[in-house]
């Protein structure tokens, strides 16, 4: 029982530093180096980072023995994940149109870089988003022994919430908090990321085009 117990801490502890590393001091980095407004300004730059940082947390994943299937990218479950991810769609859609219905019909609108970051939105940050908040993440809660799904859903979401700090939207944060949790909620049922990479891709630009992103 003794050894049992020595180790579960030590996998907290080897979570602990995982959770630091991979997901509080990048975010941390940027908002210390593109304060305020500067972010904006930076756009390119920022994205840049992004992708080497979720490469780097590719290839730790893949030291620690992970399989695409393990992280979600996988044929299993996808009928499944399409489906419960296009309800949701059309619920979160309602709901972005009632908050902000005037903006979307008027004036959407759109990130200034609009010529690349479409197809960057697409092919690179939605699916990095979803392998470094639901797959890795998931992963390596239940590796460190924190299997609750309770506990699985509200840390990754909050985790993926305190991301788009970086972001100066002041609706931003709850959003992404409240949808992290149903993904965080789609994820834990269905172990598919192919459709919350396509719910995100969705309600990513919806969010956007109404300026709440």
């Amino acid at each position: 029982m003794e050894l049992k117990r020595e180790h579960f801490r030590e996998g907290l502890l080897r979570f602990a530093l995982e959770l630091t590393l991979i997901y509080l001091l990048p975010v941390i980095a940027l908002k210390l180096l593109f304060p305020g407004r500067e972010f904006s300004r930076h756009f390119k730059e920022i994205m840049a980072f992004f992708v080497c940082w979720s490469a780097a947390a590719g290839y730790y994943a893949h030291r620690r023995g992970f399989s695409w299937k393990d992280m979600g990218f996988t044929a299993q479950g996808l009928p499944r994940s399409l489906l419960y991810n296009l309800l949701l769609m059309a619920i979160a859609a309602g709901v972005i149109v009632l908050i902000a219905g005037p903006r979307l019909f008027d004036a959407p609108r759109m990130p200034r870089a609009t010529h690349w970051f479409p197809l960057f939105y697409i092919f690179l940050s939605c699916p990095a988003q979803e392998f470094l908040y639901r797959g890795l993440l998931f992963g390596l809660m239940e590796r460190a022994g924190l299997r609750h799904p309770a506990l699985l859903i509200l840390l990754t979401a909050a985790t993926y919430a305190s991301m788009h700090i970086l972001f100066h939207k002041p609706l931003i944060v709850p959003l992404t908090f409240a949808i992290g949790l149903v993904w965080g909620a789609l994820y834990w049922r269905v172990r598919n990321l192919w459709g919350l990479i396509a719910a995100h891709i969705a309600l990513g630009f919806l969010s956007m085009a109404a300026g709440l992103a």
